[in-house]
């Protein structure tokens, strides 16, 4: 029964972030017309500020969002301003340049993560998990 339970809160957590990439990608796409396919490497980059905020500075995944959010909102602002605005002036029907723009950055940041946090899993243990 207590395996039951596990999975099924593992279930939900797993479901929930899911959810959230989900809903951001649709806002994104609905509001701003931008075909963001670098959508889930942005949340890597939030989850590993949290974990290394948890690691070196003992702040709780809770208390970090306070750091990320603001940090991903200018990681988001710069990468809109410097690399995106530039393709969406260009006169093209269709939306292959920011596609694969997107494409780029998201493989761009998966590999800047990789080798400063190598290809092994990280996670954190709070007292409450």
């Amino acid at each position: 029964m207590e395996m039951l339970i596990q999975t099924l809160v593992s279930g939900f957590l797993i479901g929930g972030i899911y959810a959230l990439i989900g809903l951001g990608m649709t806002l994104i796409m609905g509001v701003m017309k931008i075909i963001n396919l670098a959508h889930g490497q942005l949340m890597m980059i939030g989850m590993y500020i949290t974990f290394v905020l948890f690691e070196y500075l003992h702040l709780d995944p809770y208390f970090s969002l306070l750091v990320v959010m603001p940090a991903l909102f200018l990681i988001g602002c710069l990468i809109q301003k410097y690399l995106l605005n530039p393709l969406l002036k260009v006169d093209s029907i269709l939306p292959e340049n920011q596609v694969l723009m997107t494409v780029g950055i998201g493989m761009v940041l998966t590999e800047i993560m990789r080798f400063i946090f190598h290809s092994d899993y990280k996670s954190v243990q709070t007292g409450y998990s």
